[in-house]
């Protein structure tokens, strides 16, 4: 499970300070990650909690994600997965904003508009 390794260092920790936190023996972790084995459901789970993210993710198992829909920027996905994040006070926040957001929009389309029929009139 290459992912792993990635995860793994991206936490800046090696194979022993993992096997640590999980309670195995560095030998079987690192067989997790070189793919010549695999971790049981409880060992997943555990992974699955550590790096905060899906046991799909992990065993690379694609499901739909709603940040990454083909036509999101990458900021726009950045947003969709910090949004996730937030707890509902938080949410009613955003939520706000973007209706200022949205409202502030319609009204610049309507005066464009109204711009156009001005100036073919």
């Amino acid at each position: 499970m290459e992912i792993l390794k990635i995860l793994r260092a991206n936490e800046g920790l090696n194979q022993r300070d993992m096997a640590k936190k999980l309670n195995i023996a560095k030998s079987t972790y690192a067989h997790y990650e070189s793919g010549r084995s695999e971790p049981d459901i409880s060992t997943l789970k555990k992974l699955s909690d550590f790096f905060n993210c899906s046991v799909d993710y992990l065993i690379g198992h694609k499901v739909q994600d709603i940040t990454k829909t083909k036509d999101a920027t990458p900021l726009q996905r950045t947003l969709c997965a910090d949004i996730l994040s937030f707890d509902e006070e938080d949410c009613m926040r955003v939520e706000a904003f973007m209706e200022g957001l949205k409202s502030a929009r319609k009204e610049q389309k309507q005066s464009k508009n109204s711009n156009i029929v001005d100036k073919t009139e």
